[in-house]
């Protein structure tokens, strides 16, 4: 019973951390401050600065204290940061309470990950990280069926509103999680070469995907000019992962970690490549259903890989991993800014998709075995 309040909690925490980042991505478009594209892209990437400056801290530190601890910090900051952003008045306002906003969700994913590597093993530890991966399509889900009528019927204000209460619930939770036995022991990092590996895999990969996860729904708004039907497509990026997510642990178990992240990744990245030809929003919301589905074997493959690699300093080796995954976000919106707004977007799908496949060559040569 414990086993599943832990995955429950993690999870929630999890959804809280990519939802709050994901926010800004749909509610800035129809909020009444009318943020540039340059704008947007300085918003995102001050969450993704202060997301990344906690991540190590965060892995040696779960790695020592009571995770409930770090969440508890890490969702408080989240509530109070989200509150702010939805009384908000100006663009300046946003840049601030974004980075704060980063700065306290980042130290949800080094002690969630941590959490469930002391607490299950084997073959369960694949199924467990694939239930916790949950949590991120679901964020891309709510984030396209909520905000958008939320912020048309109510105000983009309440999106952020929203974001504070659910924060304040998942604290109310936290008591009900018992530590685990084997928690709390500082472990060593034995091998940095596979994390070194995975870190720039990952790096080059999210690059990509964060292009999608911030600026794919402006991209279908442009497509369709419907901002009900934008984040309906926008939640197809995520809506098949429901199943995908748990079917990964059977595709982890079967082809190993490493395979499992060369086939997904690559895949992915033909996906983004293909954006371009898509002429209404029919064939879009085809192209986001076959990337939701593939997009989140991967979440699962790579929390249970960094877990495998790390073992007992598995709170070290996520944050050092998450550090340059989540750097790639900065880089990212950056980056995707200057494509949209110099070359347009069907530049912007080609080079992420190029640059995701790019990354199989990192993934590759990871040295784990087994399954």
């Amino acid at each position: 019973m414990n086993g599943r309040l832990l995955i429950l909690v993690c999870s929630l925490s999890f959804f809280l951390a990519y939802f709050s980042r994901l926010a800004w991505s749909i509610l800035g478009p129809l909020s009444t401050l009318h943020p540039s594209v340059e704008e947007d892209s300085y918003i995102f990437s001050l969450f993704f600065a202060g997301y990344v400056v906690v991540q190590i801290p965060a892995g040696v530190l779960v790695d020592r204290m009571s995770f409930k601890i770090v969440l508890l910090l890490s969702l408080v900051g989240i509530a109070i940061t989200s509150l702010g952003s939805g009384l908000a008045d100006s663009i300046r306002t946003e840049y601030l309470l974004s980075i704060f906003m980063g700065l306290s969700a980042g130290w949800i994913y080094p002690s969630t990950v941590k959490a469930i590597s002391e607490s299950f093993s084997g073959k369960e530890l694949a199924q467990a990280m694939g239930v916790y991966s949950l949590a991120w399509p679901l964020s891309i889900i709510a984030a396209g069926y909520l905000l958008p009528p939320i912020a048309t019927e109510l105000s983009w204000r309440w999106g952020y509103f929203f974001v504070t209460a659910l924060s304040v619930m998942t604290v109310s939770l936290l008591p009900t999680v018992k530590p685990t036995p084997n928690f709390n022991s500082p472990g060593r990092l034995e091998d940095i070469r596979d994390v070194v590996l995975i870190s720039g895999g990952g790096f080059l990969f999210f690059t990509a995907y964060w292009a999608v996860a911030l600026y794919f729904y402006d991209y279908a708004l442009r497509l369709t000019d419907d901002p009900i039907v934008s984040g309906l497509i926008y939640s197809l990026t995520a809506l098949p992962g429901i199943v995908s997510t748990v079917l990964s642990s059977r595709l982890i178990n079967r082809l190993g970690h490493v395979k499992s992240l060369v086939v997904t990744v690559s895949s992915y990245g033909l996906l983004l490549m293909l954006i371009p030809l898509a002429r209404g929003p029919l064939s879009l919301a085809i192209l986001a259903t076959l990337m939701g589905g593939v997009r989140f074997l991967i979440t699962p493959a790579h929390s249970t890989a960094i877990a495998r690699i790390g073992r007992e300093g598995a709170g070290k080796a996520t944050g050092i991993a998450n550090t340059f995954w989540q750097f790639s976000g900065v880089t990212s919106s950056v980056m995707a800014g200057w494509i949209v707004t110099s070359l347009g977007y069907q530049w912007l799908w080609i080079m992420m998709g190029f640059i995701s496949i790019i990354s199989t060559l990192l993934y590759s040569r990871i040295g784990i075995t087994g399954k």
